[in-house]
């Protein structure tokens, strides 16, 4: 009986081992054509005319947290050249924002600030904007609706590719515009092409290289192999997770 239920153990870890270690392959076998290091988007950056009303503006309405902050400094005029800043714009303040569970956020402040006042039109070369996601937009809407934001549309849902998301554009109070989206049961797209996912906020546990690191998935490959080879009942299964993480 102990033997029976140490090679079912063995076998059910063997079917999961076998997943990780097609994913270590894939992972480390990737195609270098490409940058070398490049892991996800770690922040973006944002003009505004008050940064310490920008914190409060994101702290209040979101809970995003201030981390870091830089200057006010002034800037060399090779550095205004390099940028593209005008030249009479003379220090920078910058506050990075912990943003929730996805990008961090970075605020810039040029003072004096002799850049245009006016938001670009959406269809200016360069012109940007950030999403924030929402599990529940209705309620999301709502609430900072009854905070005065203004809101540009109606919620607006998705068909095709984007079946099943849904999202609103609003105002900051400086004018510009930020994205709120939600796709809580996934978007269409994933029917056809579920391999790769854009982004989820979801807290399943995924058994790819983003849940695990190449060095943990390559203990995990070598684990797979000794338990192959391993006779030894006294050795559990229960070893794995030890194994991985130490």
């Amino acid at each position: 009986m102990k033997n029976q239920q140490y090679n079912k153990l063995a076998s059910g870890a063997k079917s999961t081992l076998l997943t990780l270690v097609l994913v270590t392959f894939l992972s480390l076998g990737k195609s270098n054509a490409q940058a070398p290091g490049i892991v996800g988007i770690d922040h973006v950056g944002i003009n505004v005319p008050d940064i310490d009303e920008a914190v409060n503006y994101f702290h209040d309405m979101f809970g995003f947290t201030p981390v870091t902050q830089l200057g006010p400094f002034s800037m060399p005029a090779e550095w205004k050249k390099t940028f593209y800043i005008h030249e009479n714009a003379d220090q920078v303040e910058l506050k990075m924002l912990r943003a929730g569970d996805g990008s961090n956020i970075e605020l810039f402040a040029y003072k004096p600030n002799s850049g245009s006042k006016e938001q670009p039109y959406r269809d200016d070369i360069s012109a940007t904007h950030f999403a924030l996601y929402t599990s529940d937009l209705k309620a999301t809407k709502t609430y900072l609706e009854s905070k005065g934001v203004k809101f540009l549309s109606d919620i607006q849902s998705g068909g095709g590719d984007t079946e099943g998301e849904t999202w609103v554009y609003f105002e900051t109070p400086w004018g510009a515009t930020i994205e709120l989206n939600s796709y809580p049961h996934g978007k269409g797209y994933e029917k056809h092409n579920p391999a790769v996912k854009l982004w989820t906020a979801s807290s399943n546990i995924e058994l790819s290289p983003a849940t695990y690191s190449k060095a943990e998935l390559k203990k995990i490959a070598d684990l797979q192999i000794q338990i192959w080879d391993n006779t030894d009942e006294t050795k559990p299964v229960s070893t794995i997770d030890r194994a991985i993480h130490g």
